[in-house]
């Protein structure tokens, strides 16, 4: 009785200033300064159509960037209906964004451009150029210091990408570090590794079998690990193609899914998910989403994500179905289902307790992954 007496006189005597609890700096108000952009157009065609969104999460894990019809906004998910715009759209949509690892930066670039935008918390907006004629996929390493831009040139016939490159900055010097030439597929993916020395890129061509799934060490430039690479004693048949349609990484780990008819090694024609250790790639874990014998005229795997300390795998199929699984033991942990007939892309909070799913008509559903119910649901267009 009497230490409590005692403790409760003490902080009478305190200065009222001393028992003032911080105020936790939001998402919100770390970028306030910033005046809301406007990239400047290549051209005065008619808005194009836009069908997805873009998103990335901030490491506190309650705020998370996205883009759509109308720019690049920070959504705190506490207050969702009222994003921070650091960027307006015109006529070109945004085409990728990601978030500096310290959150005092976002990086977005627009569809069919060569430039990577930089806006700062502080309010600086500056540019990078990119090699190709257009940006397909931009990447921060763990510690913030490198910026990984991908990009392609553009079919005159067809519009599609051709001829991907990347390019690795050092933002503190803004000296080029690596540049990786002659990437025949369009690069969707791209992950650095924890250490931040390797570079995954993660390249999709249609009806080609994972031609540039690779891993690269970017002080030498070489691959140090490369799908088709592994591939050497595995036939496949002119009528069974294999199509490698969503990945991700994880330093070691490397997921892969498949579209239309992905074939393990034991040449099994449906839907599987492979988890390959790049130290010992003769074991690849498997995970047999689909049993159907027909692919095509079944689901079929379109995104991939790992979580922070990749112990879990988030899978989505074309009907909206998304699925969660242990990658150790390959066991489906649960399955939930997204009002969207296409699923663009996952994402799991820093601390893995979210699950972000991109689906058509520029929404974005948040999921609380561990009590398996909708959390939130963004609408970014």
């Amino acid at each position: 009785m009497f230490i409590r007496s005692f403790l409760a006189s003490m902080l009478l005597l305190l200065p009222l200033h001393s028992m003032t609890i911080a105020h936790e700096e939001s998402c919100l108000e770390r970028f306030s300064d910033v005046q809301p952009i406007e990239p400047p157009l290549a051209s005065t065609d008619e808005p194009e159509a836009i069908s997805t969104a873009e998103m990335a999460w901030l490491p506190d894990g309650h705020c998370l960037v996205a883009a759509g019809r109308t720019g690049v906004g920070l959504y705190d998910l506490e207050r969702p209906d009222n994003p921070l715009f650091i960027a307006r759209s015109g006529r070109q949509s945004v085409a990728n964004v990601a978030v500096k690892p310290n959150s005092s930066q976002i990086a977005f670039s627009v569809t069919q451009e060569p430039v990577v935008y930089l806006v700062d918390s502080e309010g600086t907006v500056r540019t990078q150029q990119a090699e190709g004629e257009a940006v397909t996929e931009i990447a921060y390493s763990s510690d913030g210091n490198l910026l990984a831009i991908a990009s392609s040139d553009i079919d005159d016939d067809w519009g599609w990408p051709k001829d991907g490159r990347v390019q690795v900055w050092d933002l503190e010097t803004d000296t080029e570090l690596a540049f990786i030439p002659d990437i025949t597929s369009a690069i969707s993916r791209l992950v650095f590794s924890q250490n931040n020395q390797l570079l995954f890129i993660g390249g999709f061509r249609t009806m080609v079998p994972g031609e540039e799934v690779e891993y690269w060490d970017i002080a030498s430039q070489s691959k140090v690990w490369s799908y088709p690479g592994i591939l050497g004693s595995v036939e496949f048949s002119e009528n069974e193609p294999m199509l490698i349609a969503a990945a991700d990484a994880h330093d070691r780990h490397i997921a892969l899914g498949g579209l239309y008819g992905y074939m393990n090694l034991n040449n099994f024609y449906g839907n599987a998910i492979h988890i390959w250790d790049t130290e010992q790639p003769e074991l690849p874990a498997e995970i047999i989403v689909n049993n159907s014998n027909d692919a095509r005229a079944g689901l079929n795997l379109v995104a991939l994500a790992f979580n922070s300390d990749a112990t879990k795998l988030a899978s989505a199929m074309t009907n909206g179905t998304v699925q969660l699984w242990d990658v150790q033991s390959g066991n489906e942990l649960a399955q939930f289902q997204i009002q969207s007939d296409r699923i663009w892309q996952l994402a799991f909070s820093s601390d893995g307790t979210l699950l972000a799913v991109v689906g058509a008509s520029s929404e974005v559903y948040i999921w609380d992954v561990g009590r398996m119910e909708e959390f939130v649901v963004l609408n970014v267009g």
